[in-house]
């Protein structure tokens, strides 16, 4: 009887162990992808991706002679035991990444179920281990002919198996792909037919200036612990917006962790949610959300629908336009993937991004006391230039606040100029403002940054690069500076 449980065990975990081993190999891009998700970086993912799958078979063949059937047996079961405490850490973490245990063949979301799993497949590794007499006792390799045919049949059944279900996986992710694609477009067809307002009454896209500060805010992480936002962009950064009703944010969910897993060590993610912490946590997993009280992160960057994402600069600072819905996300992802350490992701409308990414342009312009001003004067400080006119009504209503700010202005805030379409010196004179006020009334100057109407500002940074795109009006201006005082 001992005897027929042996071979039993070992045939079975021989199996076991041909057909996880032979599942990886026929989905080598999903054991990396699986691995990324778990936090391995992308050259360690392709590492063990190649070498545990071939691991698995050399235990699935040392099950065959007698003389390493015990050294299987006892590699089996440290493999099954260290994939479970292994599962059960990333569990711990709020990690949701699939376990692709076996490959093409079958794959889930790790979960207890898995850790369960694992355990009573360890079952005959141990009845094989403290048997070690009777399991060296007989040579698998060495079975009558009739026996010996039953374990090869077995064996090119289960490699059929693995290509029938690689097979229908292919199928099924194609399926899949198209039934996201038809719910997408209906969610789409939905908000513009059902929900005009808010695609009508506010653009989308119409966020903060790219080149502005990132807004300071306050949040919790899944855990319920605080986090500022000053601790969260230390590399490139993706905010993603959704809510835990948003169909389309589900959707694409998927789609950005393959991109994160990708990049994870260039750029962070962060997916900013908004309601009850355990419905977010069962939809987009613990890691990377955070949770805001309200809509006020949203709402502070000007995030109107979900899902909609920004790309944030390693500088702190905002990268891109807001790209809203499916199409636009996956197109900026597309766009960062390629670059290394991205500044900025430019909107390709000239009259917002003006000449960011370039040097100021090479000019001489005299101020109201007649002292001249060169463009090389702008090295050494970050500076505001506001172009502005003293018979600008827009302006006119900003000048008390930009008074108020000049004199309140902390150290870390940009020096101000202001570049003046008029020459009338009373006028001027009457702004009652300390900075420089150089006179452009052919905007010539303003023409060479691109701006054309009043008010509207660049930042410039300590190089006389120019670092932001036009702001137009005192609401994108002040964006700029990070707000008023």
């Amino acid at each position: 009887m001992i005897d027929a449980l042996t071979i039993t065990s070992r045939i079975f975990l021989f199996l076991v162990f041909v057909i996880a081993g032979l599942g990886k190999l026929f989905d080598i891009e999903g054991g990396k992808k699986s691995l990324n998700q778990m936090g391995f970086s992308a050259r360690q993912a392709a590492i063990i991706g190649i070498i545990l799958p071939f691991a698995e078979l050399m235990v699935a063949i040392s099950f065959l002679p007698k003389q390493t059937a015990l050294l299987a047996a006892i590699s089996s079961l440290i493999l099954l035991l260290g994939f479970s405490v292994f599962t059960a850490y990333q569990i711990k973490k709020g990690k949701n990444a699939d376990c692709h245990c076996f490959g093409a063949l079958h794959s889930e979301p790790i979960s207890p179920k898995v850790i369960y799993r694992n355990l009573l497949l360890s079952i005959p590794a141990i009845f094989l281990v403290i048997q070690p007499h009777k399991t060296s006792n007989i040579d698998l390799l060495m079975l009558s002919l009739e026996q010996s045919i039953i374990l090869i049949f077995a064996s090119l059944m289960s490699l059929l198996l693995v290509l029938i279900a690689n097979f229908l996986n292919e199928i099924v992710k194609k399926q899949n792909e198209m039934i996201r694609r038809i719910e997408l477009l209906t969610l789409s067809d939905q908000i513009v037919h059902e929900h005009p307002a808010e695609i009508g009454l506010t653009n989308p896209t119409e966020g903060l200036p790219i080149g502005s500060p990132v807004p300071y805010f306050k949040a919790t992480n899944a855990d319920g612990q605080d986090i500022e936002s000053t601790n969260l962009f230390n590399k490139p950064t993706i905010l993603l917006f959704v809510q835990p009703s948003c169909e389309a944010c589900s959707l694409l969910l998927p789609e950005v962790e393959a991109w994160y897993q990708e990049v994870r060590d260039r750029f962070n993610l962060y997916i900013i949610s908004t309601g009850d912490i355990e419905e977010n946590i069962s939809k987009y997993g613990k890691e990377n959300l955070i949770l805001q009280k309200g809509t006020e992160i949203s709402d502070a960057f000007k995030s109107r629908w979900t899902p909609t994402a920004v790309f944030i600069s390693h500088k702190g600072r905002i990268g891109s336009a807001l790209a809203a819905g499916d199409k636009a996300i996956k197109n900026l992802l597309t766009q960062l993937k390629s670059q290394d350490q991205p500044e900025f992701i430019a909107e390709g409308n000239e009259e917002r991004d003006g000449k960011i990414g370039l040097d100021v342009p090479e000019f001489t312009l005299t101020d109201l006391h007649g002292n001249q001003f060169h463009s090389r004067q702008f090295i050494g400080r970050k500076t505001l230039l506001l172009y502005w006119s003293p018979n600008c009504g827009f302006c006119k209503e900003m000048l008390e606040e930009l008074r108020k700010w000049e004199e309140n202005r902390k150290p870390y805030d940009p020096a101000l100029i202001l570049l003046s379409a008029s020459n009338e010196l009373e006028k001027n004179n009457n702004l009652k403002l300390r900075s420089p006020i150089l006179i452009d009334e052919k905007r010539e100057v303003a023409n060479m940054f691109g701006m054309k109407g009043t008010p509207s500002a660049v930042l410039i940074d300590e190089n006389a690069r120019i670092i932001s795109q036009i702001a137009i009006g005192a609401e994108q201006i002040w964006a700029l500076v990070g707000g008023q005082n």
